[in-house]
């Protein structure tokens, strides 16, 4: 067996430890995590390696050539620079292509930039009993959100994948690990060349896929080093299997210095004192007198002066911090940095000035009371960063103070980052909508305290941010990796008339409103009978639109949707997700319509002028009654009152699935959705607490209180 490492990843969530070192490189108990890798593969058996490298690649080489000189490893190392961005399964077929001359054997497959004892030999045994095309490690995981979720079947073959669900869609924790064995059929489906990726572009071509692709089941350790604390626990970990505490060759501890479960590199002085604290502590690095030093990573060749009092921070690379400094929870320095004495820092800190002591726990949709001005210029410059350069960016207002002022932080902050801004008066959010999708802008910021008191985020056609662009964002924002750009080339303000009289006259051309019946204006829908009363339109004046319906709230629209014989889309719940599952719709015939009555109130009445008509022609009492009648709706929420170490959501959610109550089927769409023509229920963990969910809908209260029962019912039987 033939093996590839992958080990081009730059790790921009390890910053700053990953400023000048790669990935693959940071140290483990003083030891490279790619040298840990090989080592494994030497383990079992596994000498013909090559190693695919982009970022930083002379760093990898020198260190892999140091384990040689030095014996750690003996293996003949080949390598493979990419010159750019392959993905995972385009670096491989590049790296076979250089290295074994377009070997026909199997290749094992394994990240550098993650630690395991996984038993490959075992793996190896599995995929030659299997005979497949590939075979994927997976293993189960208490966080599924960070990871790419596998779905298996009793026969250990892969039925399914999630990339990085949120909780609602977490429904297995097993993750993938990223190490595979391929074969030469699996890669006859991998493109000749561009960027191409095992699980988003080659596994979901595999033709019968759960006849295909084997799941190979693991228990052993494994930790992808996504972030500084999974890396510091992974440090720890290692260190408290060899007597609490790692310390590395040439070091000089005090003995009036307390270290205590923690990682010390070699070449490194604690002196009298000093506290050190379950931390990780890179080669050459200093602490001076009682300094204390707790759940932290110190970068190599740092010195800390006497006194330093640090809490759950990063420090990078050959930053000099002054005496008596307070570095706060969860702050980031950058490398190279020299902190003044008596400083006190939180946040991110790329140059001595920079402090910052933000803390959004919720980015969307939160009151606008609830931002503070550092806030805001923050949102605005990681949107402005979303939207990216050269881009355009629509900010208005309602007329209040706190609006107005928070408007005027998201111009300064867009500018910033070398945004286009334009400017104007107060427009319903409809309208600006309108105003994005006539590509007059390529985003807009809305801020209100009056309508819905939210600040909202639009993309370029005017939608709310959908889940893959809600990840990109807040991993801006949590990163602070902004654009920056010189302060002569941020572009003037620019005013814009209002245009609300066009945006009235282009509704009037789609809803035309020929029979002026106002029987229905007025009254006051609910979310459930809004979507039954916009499919049932739909379906009368557009002969081709499909319906879009959400994972909840549609059991009605569904209902008429399947009465008409027209094709519906379940899409998520949040109203982003709705709308980027319609943008791949909008050149059918009526979607956009299907869209304006779904989320601009003036355009769903002007439609709702049309439908007595359409009732009356047709005498449809039960169409009119699933419009009119609210559908029985309730939701509940479980709180999880075990340890969360002992009760994983996602675990919960999968022997959910397989209890009696789910026997009949269900879907995967914002959480796990039970449904009959009579009733749906959606049971989904939730994002940010231990607790469930669950939401019932039907057409009869009394079963729809029986199914709400028997769901609470079993739910609570499995967190007993």
């Amino acid at each position: 067996m033939k093996a590839i490492i992958m080990a081009g990843g730059e790790g921009t969530r390890l910053r700053p430890i990953t400023c000048q070192m790669p990935k693959p490189a940071v140290p483990v108990c003083d030891k490279a995590v790619i040298i840990h890798i090989i080592e494994l593969l030497e383990k079992h058996g596994i000498s013909e390696i090559a190693v695919t490298l982009k970022y930083l690649p002379a760093e990898i080489k020198k260190i892999i050539d140091i384990a040689r000189a030095n014996e750690t490893i003996k293996s003949d190392i080949k390598f493979c620079t990419e010159s750019s961005p392959l993905g995972t399964a385009g670096s491989v077929r590049n790296c076979i292509k250089e290295c074994f001359d377009n070997s026909e054997d199997d290749f094992l497959i394994i990240s550098g930039d993650a630690m395991t004892d996984i038993n490959l030999s075992e793996m190896i045994k599995f995929h030659q009993n299997k005979k497949k095309m590939a075979t994927i490690a997976i293993k189960p995981v208490e966080e599924p959100t960070e990871f790419g979720i596998v779905l298996t079947n009793s026969q250990s073959m892969v039925t399914g994948f999630i990339e990085k669900p949120v909780w609602s869609e977490a429904v297995s924790n097993l993750a993938n690990t990223g190490i595979y064995i391929i074969t030469e059929d699996l890669m006859q489906l991998c493109p000749d060349e561009g960027a191409c990726d095992f699980a988003k572009d080659i596994f979901t071509k595999i033709p019968d896929l759960s006849n295909n692709l084997a799941a190979f089941y693991t228990d052993a350790f494994w930790c992808d080093i996504g972030d500084i604390n999974s890396y510091r626990k992974v440090n720890l970990r290692l260190a408290t299997k060899n007597n609490n505490s790692f310390i590395g060759k040439n070091c000089n501890i005090s003995e009036d210095a307390i270290i205590i479960n923690s990682v010390i590199c070699h070449g490194c002085t604690v002196e009298a004192g000093s506290v050190v604290e379950n931390t990780v502590i890179m080669p050459n690095s200093y602490i001076g007198k009682n300094c204390r030093i707790r759940n932290s990573v110190i970068c190599k060749s740092v010195t800390c002066q006497n006194g330093v009092t640090a809490e759950n921070a990063a420090v990078g690379e050959k930053a000099n911090i002054g005496k008596s400094v307070t570095i706060k929870n969860g702050t980031k320095i950058w490398d190279n940095i020299n902190i003044l004495p008596e400083s006190v820092l939180s946040g991110i800190v790329k140059s001595p000035t920079e402090t910052n002591c933000i803390n959004a726990n919720n980015i969307f949709g939160g009151s606008v009371a609830s931002y503070s001005p550092e806030m805001i210029l923050r949102l605005g410059r990681a949107f402005g960063t979303f939207l990216g350069q050269h881009a355009s960016c629509v900010v208005c207002s309602d007329s209040s103070g706190s609006s107005s002022m928070i408007a005027a932080g998201f111009q300064s902050a867009l500018a910033s980052v070398g945004i286009s801004v334009k400017i104007i008066e107060s427009v319903p959010l409809p309208v600006l909508r309108w105003i994005c999708r006539s590509g007059i802008c390529d985003g807009a910021v809305h801020v209100s305290e009056k309508e819905d008191n939210v600040i909202h985020l639009l993309n370029g056609f005017g939608d709310d941010l959908c889940k893959n662009e809600r990840r990109k964002f807040k991993s801006l924002y949590d990163s602070e990796d902004f654009t920056t750009v010189n302060r002569r080339n941020i572009p003037a303000f620019e005013e814009l008339s209002n245009p609300e009289d066009y945006y009235i006259s282009s509704l009037m051309d789609i809803f035309k409103c020929p029979h002026k019946n106002l029987n229905y204006i007025g009254r006051k829908f609910s979310k459930s009978q809004r979507f039954a009363a916009a499919s049932y339109l739909t379906i009368k004046m557009f002969r081709d639109a499909p319906i879009f319906l959400p994972a909840f709230d549609s059991l009605a629209a569904e209902k008429i949707a399947v009465k008409y014989d027209r094709y519906f889309i379940k899409c998520g719940c949040k109203t982003g997700d709705i709308m980027a599952e319609m943008e791949k719709f909008m050149h059918i015939d009526g979607v956009y319509a299907q869209y304006l009555m779904l989320f601009d109130d003036l355009a769903f009445d002007l439609a709702l002028c049309c439908i007595d008509s359409f009732i009356n022609e047709e005498k449809d009492i039960e169409t009119e009654n699933l419009i009119k009648i609210p559908v029985f709706r309730s939701e509940w929420e479980i709180p999880i009152k075990k340890d969360p170490a002992k009760c994983n959501k996602a675990e919960i959610i999968k022997k959910f699935t397989n209890s009696k109550i789910a026997e009949n089927g269900y879907e995967i769409n914002d959480g796990i959705r039970i449904h009959t023509p009579d009733f749906a229920a959606r049971v989904c963990a939730e994002d940010e607490k231990q607790a469930f969910h669950v939401y019932v809908e039907s057409l009869s209260e009394e079963y729809g209180k029986e199914i709400a029962f028997d769901i609470l019912k079993t739910l609570e039987n499995l967190l007993t």
